[in-house]
């Protein structure tokens, strides 16, 4: 299949409208975390989301394209499953545990934009060399975390849910590393459906560990949102991004990489009456730059080793 980025033709409507729609539901799904978990266990909340998106879209696949679209084979099972648990396991899960421990769904979306440089650093253990571009970009990463996490104006943020955010980076990045060395289905959305439901079994059986409770009384928003992350944050989302992939160039629909965080202070702000101070403020910046040098590395080298991952909200 080939992109406009191959053959010069002009991007459609229906491209930017898709573009749009992934940059509002994967940037709005760090405030719907903190939103759902005001109500529901952390765990447990975003088993059910996945256990549920994963189910209705490997339905929707087997009827659209058939059986064969949504056949595994048993090294698929794995490797799907191993995904699933690095990517949406650990990856939302630890969104979700520090959030609960404190730290704002915006500042959790700009921790998470550190992504794409995990990412290169992981290309190291290939002999990748990262270009002074891509340094330049870790080693800015590195100082939007330290203002971020450091001392400053506004309170500190938790130290134990910020490492929980910081982890489910690094599997993610793994993940994202590992996905395209990894032999999965032909299908994306077969293979996203797979993963969310290994996701889901994974953090349900955490929940039970954790010893996570059902509440007696759930406020009507937590459920809205919960609602919201199944609809618009996994399905409609990772279904635009998927339609993305082969009508657009890669380094467009990478820009949801740093546009993301931005959707998600300015929710945090509108929405759950988070406070931007200068810190957060001045720390976001540095990492958004971050990104956007990781992205402009990657459109300058195509094939190195910057570039960005695909990702499954």
């Amino acid at each position: 299949m080939t992109t406009p980025r191959a053959t010069g033709a002009p991007l459609t409507g229906g491209v930017w409208l898709a573009l749009a729609v992934v940059y509002a539901a994967w940037g709005s799904i760090f405030v719907g975390i903190k939103l759902t978990i005001q109500g529901f266990p952390p765990l447990g909340s975003m088993a059910v989301r996945f256990l549920i998106a994963g189910a209705l879209m490997l339905v929707w696949v087997g009827w659209r394209d058939g059986r064969g679209a949504i056949a595994l084979g048993s090294v698929h099972e794995v490797n799907v499953a191993t995904l699933g648990v690095l990517l949406l396991g650990f990856g939302n899960g630890g969104n979700a545990i520090g959030q609960l421990l404190g730290v704002p769904s915006g500042t959790t979306a700009l921790i998470v934009a550190t992504v794409p440089m995990f990412v290169v650093a992981l290309g190291l253990f290939e002999g990748n060399r990262p270009s002074p571009w891509s340094m330049g970009a870790i080693a800015l990463g590195v100082i939007g975390m330290a203002i971020l996490v450091g001392g400053g104006s506004g309170a500190a943020l938790p130290t134990t849910g910020v490492l929980a955010v910081l982890l489910g980076c690094l599997t993610w990045a793994l993940g994202s590393w590992l996905q395209p060395r990894l032999l999965r289905p032909e299908n994306p959305i077969a293979t996203a459906s797979y993963q969310m439901l290994a996701a889901g079994v994974f953090l349900l059986f955490c929940a039970v560990v954790r010893g996570e409770r059902l509440p007696s009384r759930v406020e009507p928003v937590s459920v809205a949102a919960l609602g919201y992350l199944i609809v618009v944050g996994s399905i409609v989302g990772f279904t635009c991004y998927s339609w993305l992939l082969g009508r657009a160039p890669l380094n467009l629909i990478a820009t949801h990489t740093f546009v993301n965080p931005v959707v998600a202070v300015s929710l945090g702000a509108a929405i759950a009456g988070e406070q931007l101070s200068g810190r957060v403020l001045a720390g976001g910046l540095v990492i958004v730059l971050a990104v956007v040098l990781t992205i402009a590395d990657h459109v300058r080298r195509p094939g190195s080793a910057a570039s960005p991952p695909a990702e499954t909200r």
